[in-house]
């Protein structure tokens, strides 16, 4: 009985796990003044926004603020989707229906007067690389979920399990 419902806890983790993409991007930038001396060992004030272009006017569709420090060679690194939200919500930007563009504003003050600003169009990442093979995700997350259910049915009611080659025996 032990190791049945030992087999049951395995399994029910196993059905639980699933991997998914994280609901944040990372970004890195080199800051620095407006006469381009590097601001080094200092809190920033940086304004994220991600937007689209309604024919020519830009549309924001998530912003957000964070104050992260600089290092010792003015680098930042943040995790956009982790910050003070001002609008949006980053895990409903349908990334599949037009193309995005990321806006920086950055105060080197630490503070929320940004006075240096930079636009750039989010290009594809390994994520949304490896993302365009899979034709259906659902069906195969359905299918993946529907085999290992399968397999857990077969196995509760099996005298034995095979796993990579070596037979497991249960005493049922």
């Amino acid at each position: 009985m032990k190791k049945l419902i030992t087999l049951l806890a395995a399994l029910s983790i196993v059905l639980s796990l699933s991997a998914q993409a994280p609901e944040k991007m990372s970004y890195q930038a080199i800051i620095r003044n407006t006469k381009g001396v590097l601001i080094t060992n200092q809190t920033v004030g940086i304004r994220i926004s991600i937007y689209y272009y309604n024919k020519t006017t830009p549309v924001t569709v998530y912003s957000e603020t964070q104050t992260p420090t600089t290092n010792e060679n003015g680098l930042v690194t943040i995790q956009i989707g982790t910050g003070d939200v001002v609008s949006g919500v980053f895990a409903d930007i349908d990334w599949a229906a037009r193309a995005f563009y990321l806006k920086t504003e950055i105060d080197p003050g630490g503070r929320t007067s940004y006075s240096i600003t930079s636009d750039t169009q989010i290009l594809s990442v390994p994520y949304a690389l490896h993302a365009k093979n899979a034709t259906n995700a659902e069906t195969a997350q359905t299918a993946q979920t529907a085999q290992t259910a399968a397999f857990a049915t077969e196995a509760i009611s099996a005298q034995s399990v095979e796993i990579n080659g070596r037979k497991i025996f249960f005493d049922l």
